[in-house]
């Protein structure tokens, strides 16, 4: 768990902001829109992106302790 918030905390405040106010606040995507200021829509994107750098960077992490570091 704790390399999850760690990379949810590297990344951009964009992405950050949106998987912490979904994931851990339990917020949909029209409210996080409206408390950012932005479409629904953009919300989706946006966790589209940020679970898609999180993949990468857990997959990394993972293939760095298998290597045996």
């Amino acid at each position: 768990m704790h390399a999850l918030l760690a990379a949810v905390a590297a990344l951009p405040p964009r992405y950050g902001h949106v998987v912490t106010m979904y994931h851990f606040a339990g917020r949909d995507c029209h409210q996080i829109g409206r408390a950012l200021g932005i479409s629904h829509y953009a919300v989706k994107w946006r966790l589209s992106e940020a679970r898609r750098r999180l993949r990468g960077k857990l997959a990394e992490l993972a293939e760095w302790e298998q290597s045996g570091n």
